[in-house]
């Protein structure tokens, strides 16, 4: 299929600025240090508290995270998510796609309190301890308000794996952040595949930084 370039608009078009040349002169030299680079804005104009989210969830927003709007990436994918939608989304690092794959993943969770006791309702994978830490640490304050709590684990390669066996053995968490490594032995080995095989249990599967995952051989 061809590609076809979008119009160029008029310059009186109300997303174009124009700034007059300044007069030349022999005293006026412009350099690198003088331009000012403008930030691009990442927030956009829809509020968090428009969309159709649980109270404790925009409790969370609101009090715990002090959150107002959406960005510009949460506001154009979240009505998709929490519709059911599948979706692939890209973005930049720091643009709040963890919080668009998290709060359509704890909504689902609190519209079917009737789901397997002790299964996995989200998991995410991701393809690093560093993002998967942040992710649960993010997903740790989304769910603060929630009752009943619901519960959150991290699992990644370099820790006990017995001790968060045992832990998921005694209660599967709501949300479950994984790395890849650690993911395969907890499934081998580690009496994970219950909790996420149970029918009905597991509701949202989140793929963190996909092309890592690819480029890791993750399959």
């Amino acid at each position: 299929m061809p590609h076809l370039a979008p119009s160029v608009p008029p310059l009186n078009h109300p997303s174009i600025i124009t700034q007059p040349k300044p007069p030349k002169t022999q005293n006026t030299k412009q350099t690198k240090n003088q331009t000012t680079p403008q930030k691009t804005k990442i927030t956009s104009d829809v509020r968090f508290a428009s969309l159709p989210l649980c109270a404790e969830s925009q409790r969370a927003l609101s009090e715990g995270l002090r959150y107002e709007f959406c960005t510009k990436v949460q506001a154009m994918s979240l009505p998709a998510c929490l519709s059911g939608t599948d979706v692939v989304c890209k973005a930049k690092t720091g643009s709040g796609k963890t919080i668009a794959f998290l709060l359509p993943a704890i909504e689902s969770i609190k519209a079917n309190p009737s789901r397997p006791r002790n299964s996995v309702a989200c998991l995410v994978i991701s393809p690093t301890r560093e993002l998967a830490a942040q992710i649960a640490a993010e997903a740790a304050k989304l769910v603060q308000f929630h009752r009943p709590a619901l519960s959150v684990q991290c699992v990644v390669g370099g820790t006990n794996m017995k001790s968060e066996a045992s832990k998921m053995a005694a209660h599967a968490p709501d949300i479950l952040v994984a790395t890849p490594g650690r993911l395969i032995d907890h499934l081998k080995n580690g009496g994970l595949a219950p909790a996420l095989q149970a029918a009905g249990g597991l509701q949202t599967l989140v793929f963190d930084e996909a092309d890592q995952l690819l480029d890791m051989g993750f399959r």
